[in-house]
Order: C-alpha cells, then sequence, then structure tokens
C-alpha cells in the first residue's frame, strides 16, 4: 500500500462520518423549518375561521336573540358550542394535525379562538 492510499483511507475514515452527521443536522434543521411553515399556516388558518365563524353564529343565531332580548348565559354557551362545532368542522385534518403538535389541547386552543374572535367583535 502506497502512502497515497493510506492518506485517502485514513481522509475517508474521518471524512465520511463527518458529512453523514453534517448531513442529519442539516435535514433536521430543514425539517424544522418546514415543520414551523406549517404550524404558522395552521395558526392563520384557525385564527381567520374563527373570526368566520362568530360573525357567522352571531348573524344567524345570536343578533336574533339580542334582538329579542333573549340572549342569557344558556344562549351564550349555546352560540360558544355551535362556533365551537362549526370551526372544528371546517378547519382541515392537516391543520388540526398541526395544532395538536403546537397547541396541546385543541379544545383549550379553540375556545381561546372564539373567545378572542368575540371580544374583537364588541370593539
Amino acid at each position: 500500500m502506497e502512502i497515497k492510499d493510506i492518506i485517502t483511507l485514513a481522509v475517508s475514515a474521518v471524512l465520511l462520518p463527518l458529512v453523514s452527521v453534517a448531513l442529519k443536522r442539516f435535514g433536521s434543521f430543514l425539517k424544522g423549518i418546514l415543520e414551523n411553515d406549517k404550524t404558522e399556516k395552521a395558526i392563520f388558518e384557525a385564527e381567520n375561521a374563527a373570526k368566520n365563524v362568530v360573525g357567522a353564529i352571531a348573524q344567524t343565531f345570536a343578533d336574533d336573540l339580542k334582538k329579542e332580548g333573549k340572549f342569557d348565559s344558556e344562549a351564550q354557551n349555546e352560540a360558544k358550542k355551535r362556533a365551537l362545532e362549526l370551526l372544528v368542522s371546517i378547519l382541515s385534518n392537516e391543520t388540526t394535525t398541526a395544532l395538536a403538535s403546537s397547541k396541546g389541547s385543541l379544545s383549550d386552543y379553540f375556545d381561546a379562538l372564539i373567545e378572542a374572535a368575540v371580544n374583537a367583535r364588541k370593539r
């Protein structure tokens, strides 16, 4: 074996594992970026859907009851229930999966979105 072959073998033994580790880390980095992008899109979609849902429930349910003076706490709970059901029904599976992985409890998160949308309508 010549010196050139020994050097080539030594360099290959050191560089190949380093390149492999570097490529794995770069792949993880790219995966993180893509997951963040999915999560951001999911949050944006959910926030917009919550605003639309609250607006729809207000027009079709709450406003009529308010005019009749019948929008009590029971009616508020019913409006919130309807809004949550509608929100869940219109979000895609991809969106709910992304939100579940980043937000934890979807019911708590959706409750917060609905409350924020209701408060924004009151302003």
